[in-house]
């Protein structure tokens, strides 16, 4: 059982083009305040509520994702989110981008001649930045999509090819889904990319619950590792 409070407040930085309040404003939404905060010259836009052991992070997070999207079929535009803190006291969330600089890689560019190489590091890029977890997973998934038409083939490349897997996070992640679903390939098709990519079936990806996105963002480690598997043994582009 956790011991964490249960207390404290969830801020959740945002990025929009809707109009968005110039000042302070509070909203009561789903029995709920929650304030939102304008754009200033150090701190983002953001959205703030408080949890309590009635109320709890999780659920608090779900509501504010249900308000923005309300809010984003309101205004008829898009609302995403930047970043997202909880703890027991206000903490205000910081303007960005944020960049890290140092030397890169421009000596040792890469230019594969096969389109269908050039269309795999284009979607391993989206697949990093994208800032939805959701599609930053489809876009990674794509690469290994590149390869065969059919999901049971899919299925089967990413079966073959766990072996090849080696960072810390994927492996876990890994025993985590052969605990849980026995089968990684397809679990990884189902409740990842057709999850994502479709709404009608189920399981579907709810871009408003905090337990699809923690599941995806959980899976997200392996998909990576996974296409970069894909772009160094079946395009033959080793990693610089």
């Amino acid at each position: 059982m956790s011991t964490l409070p249960k207390k404290g407040f969830l801020t959740i930085g945002i990025s929009t083009e809707i109009a968005w309040p110039g000042t302070e404003q509070t909203v009561l939404y789903r029995g709920h305040t929650f304030r939102l905060f304008p754009l200033t010259d150090n701190h983002s836009r953001m959205i703030r509520v408080e949890t309590s052991e009635q109320f709890p992070q999780i659920e608090a997070e779900k509501i504010a994702l249900e308000l923005l999207s309300a809010l984003g079929w309101a205004e008829q535009g898009g609302i995403s989110t930047t970043l997202q803190i909880w703890a027991t006291c206000p903490i205000n969330i910081g303007i960005g981008p944020t960049g890290v600089i140092g030397d890169c890689h421009l000596k040792t560019l890469l230019n594969p001649a096969e389109p269908k190489a050039k269309l795999a590091l284009a979607l391993y890029r989206e697949g990093w930045s994208v800032n939805l977890e959701p599609y930053k997973l489809l876009g990674f998934y794509k690469v290994i999509n590149i390869l065969f038409h059919y999901g049971r083939d899919q299925e089967k490349w990413i079966n073959d090819h766990l072996r090849y897997v080696k960072g810390r996070r994927a492996l876990e992640r890994i025993d985590h889904i052969k605990s849980e679903n026995g089968d990684v390939g397809h679990y990884l098709y189902a409740s990842g990319r057709c999850a994502v990519a479709h709404a009608f079936g189920d399981p579907v990806v709810n871009p408003d619950d905090p337990t699809d996105l923690n599941r995806i963002r959980s899976d997200i480690p392996l998909m990576c590792e996974l296409a970069q598997v894909a772009i160094e043994r079946e395009f033959g582009i080793a990693l610089v």
